[in-house]
């Protein structure tokens, strides 16, 4: 079952034999119950991988024809899991998958095998130069700050610089926890309840200054259904390399994570 921030609030106010509250906002206690959920969120999901928070993820256009090959990433991303682009050879739709270069391999890439015919100098990182191609649409893609996609190529004879309409990007992203009455958290049901009753157990501790066994084992009883639905819903295919280990594949598609 799905419960509301106000329903959380409310059920950790009556487990604490605290005042009864109409909106988050009414007791001080109240507002800092609402902000130990939203704490407590953030501190159990914001590193779990959870499928609710993975989808297509819409990249942004830019306007700047000196970044014709550039797409920007929003700031709500925390993982790219793959990258298409619409070639359109035939006037009909044909999504390629584009594939990830670190920028070394991406920069090296450019200089051996991108012609000065048929090729356009753009901006490049920190204010350098690279050459891309035009007649193409793309093959590869790297980024260089994490914010910005930079592609390898674009296809000048069907569009003036790569586009947020003919790219698909899936990956997983962040949700803002909003404090009002009837926000929802995007979470799966079954993981309701561990949110519920960790938020209780340190409300018990923070407001009440008393820890409370009965929570506590019901906190610990939460965790291990949800890890038990982790474990059983983790069907993903792993489609990248691995980090740790070496011979790791590297001209196919993969998982990016900004930041790594």
């Amino acid at each position: 079952m799905k419960l509301t921030l106000l329903d959380m609030v409310q059920n950790i106010l009556s487990a604490m034999d605290s005042d009864e509250v109409n909106s988050i906002g009414d007791t001080v206690e109240s507002l800092q119950v609402a902000t130990i959920v939203r704490e407590t969120y953030y501190d159990l999901f914001s590193n779990t991988d959870i499928p609710t928070f993975h989808g297509l993820v819409k990249l942004d256009a830019y306007t700047d024809l000196n970044k014709p090959t550039s797409l920007k990433l929003p700031s709500n991303v925390k993982e790219i899991e793959w990258i298409k682009y619409n070639w359109r050879l035939n006037s009909e739709n044909d999504y390629r998958d584009i594939l990830y270069l670190s920028p070394k391999e991406f920069i090296e890439l450019e200089v051996k095998s991108t012609p000065l015919t048929g090729s356009q100098m753009i901006e490049g990182p920190n204010g350098s130069s690279l050459y891309v191609l035009t007649n193409k649409s793309p093959t590869y893609w790297t980024t260089f700050d994490n914010d910005t996609i930079v592609f390898d190529s674009y296809n000048s004879a069907l569009e003036d610089t790569v586009t947020q309409a003919n790219s698909l990007c899936y990956g997983q992203f962040y949700t803002e926890f909003q404090m009002v009455d009837s926000y929802i958290p995007l979470l799966d049901a079954n993981l309701f309840p561990l949110l519920l009753a960790e938020a209780k157990s340190t409300c018990f501790i923070n407001l009440k200054q008393v820890s409370s066994s009965k929570e506590e084992q019901r906190s610990r009883r939460a965790q291990v259904r949800s890890q038990n639905d982790a474990w059983r819903a983790n069907q993903r295919t792993y489609s990248g390399p691995d980090y740790g280990r070496k011979g790791a594949p590297r001209r196919r598609p993969f998982t990016y994570t900004p930041g790594s």
